[in-house]
């Protein structure tokens, strides 16, 4: 069996938006992902960042009108690479956390891939965008995140897992 990108890694999304989190979790299902936890709120995205180790994490800036960087500041002190996820631009991000990469919604999925690479091996994303750390949607040549063909039936169970860990049978 061939290793994926995020073969065994542990991987926290912070997301208050249903259908984002589904496709990104389909994303990193794909790329091997076993372990995906997922908080919808703030204090979700605090209780587990202090109960579980993870490996990365994704974070959406605004969660229903929170912003996250306290969950920033908490992976940052756990040394846990992240990424924000935003659509609001770059500018919502500020001095504090000018060093990481934010991916500007709507993102594709390779995008979301190259940007989980970076973080993994430390690096910067190859010609992403004509910022350092600013990942910018494209201009319609490659699907954004593409939703899953049953995302109806799911959208229901998600909506009361929110919070809960989710393990993926290995392939």
């Amino acid at each position: 069996m061939e290793d994926k990108l995020l073969s065994g890694k542990r991987v926290l999304v912070v997301e208050d938006e249903m259908l984002v989190l589904m496709a990104i979790e389909d994303t990193l299902a794909d790329l091997g992902c076993t372990s995906i936890s997922v908080a919808g709120n703030l204090d979700k995205a605090l209780a587990l960042i202090a109960e579980e180790p993870f490996d990365l994490a994704t974070l959406d800036v605004n969660l229903n009108g929170q912003i996250s960087f306290p969950a920033a500041q908490a992976l940052s002190d756990a040394g846990v690479p992240f990424t924000f996820a935003t659509g609001y631009g770059e500018q919502a991000i500020g001095e504090e956390y000018g060093r990481h990469l934010v991916l500007n919604k709507p993102f594709s999925n390779s995008q979301l891939t190259k940007v989980l690479s970076a973080l993994l091996d430390g690096s910067q994303p190859p010609a992403l965008t004509h910022s350092s750390r600013y990942v910018r949607g494209d201009s319609g040549h490659e699907p954004r995140l593409t939703l899953p063909a049953n995302c109806g039936l799911r959208l229901k169970a998600l909506m009361s897992a929110m919070g809960r860990k989710r393990t993926l049978a290995a392939a």
